[in-house]
């Protein structure tokens, strides 16, 4: 119908068909005889040769039709050209695939082959926690999930750079691997709707996530404790060198004679001699 809403469509149309309204709205078939019109009239009163209306015929219904569509076509469709553009455009990260954080952050150049073998280890099970969104469409827990490997990924990287091997393995043993185990059940039940399983699946959406993502940041300000340390003790060394006195020179703890508040003594002179004159 003409000016038909795009809220309105068939059911079972995808957005963006051909229900819309305006030019839309006109079926394919009418399209092709009235190009078939032009074209007959073109050959018999202009001369035009027939194999160049059809170049023409072809390469207009393929550059034009995105046009007539965003012109004159619902806003419905108009929306959907944009889209498809943008994700032309855009990179995109697909569900169900290892996140391109744990692509980036190669393990090969690890010196260390047990240091490699965990990091690698734990690369796989952050990407086998990430694949499983797929399954989960509560924009909440994917959230939490997302948030999660997020954080896997971050720990992994300070592991690899401190190149401790045992956190490394601990990371992998106590933390991913039930953190893989726990997000892949639980998206393979929520996608099947079982009555039975709700509140298994609460359990996991109100407690366990909230306790992962705890103890990943403890895991992280662990990784990072040496680290703080050893800030520490440099920054009390540096206090420490500071406050010496070097080749006999005054502490910088000690005040400055410069700073005194009595006058320096030519000043204490020069109001002498005054007093001495005045007399």
């Amino acid at each position: 119908m003409w000016g038909q809403d795009s809220s309105e469509r068939e059911p079972g149309r995808p957005r963006g068909s051909a229900s819309g309204g305006g030019l839309a709205a006109v079926p394919k078939w009418f399209w092709l005889v009235l190009a078939a019109i032009l074209i007959v009239a073109a050959i018999r009163f202009l001369n035009v040769p027939f194999f160049l209306l059809f170049f023409l015929f072809i390469f207009g219904s393929n550059h034009m039709g995105g046009w007539f569509r965003r012109e004159f076509g619902s806003s419905d469709v108009r929306r959907s050209d944009e889209t498809a553009r943008r994700a032309d455009a855009e990179p995109t990260i697909r569900w169900g695939e290892a996140g391109a954080a744990t692509r980036r952050s190669p393990v090969d150049d690890v010196p260390d082959p047990e240091l490699r073998d965990a990091l690698a280890s734990g690369r796989e099970q952050a990407a086998r926690m990430r694949r499983s969104l797929g399954g989960i469409n509560d924009r909440e827990v994917r959230l939490r999930v997302t948030n999660l490997v997020d954080d896997a990924d971050r720990i992994l990287g300070s592991l690899r750079d401190r190149g401790d091997v045992i956190l490394a393995q601990t990371f992998n043993d106590r933390y991913l691997a039930p953190a893989s185990t726990i997000l892949t059940r639980y998206a393979r039940l929520v996608s099947r709707d079982l009555t039975t399983a709700r509140p298994v699946l609460d359990r996991v959406e109100n407690h366990d996530l909230p306790l992962l993502q705890k103890r990943y940041s403890e895991f992280y300000e662990q990784v990072h404790r040496g680290d703080l340390i050893d800030l520490e003790v440099a920054s009390e060394m540096l206090a420490f060198e500071l406050d010496a006195p070097v080749n006999g020179a005054p502490s910088l703890s000690e005040p400055d004679p410069a700073d005194a508040t009595e006058p320096p003594v030519r000043w204490r002179s020069t109001d002498a001699v005054a007093g001495r004159e005045r007399a």
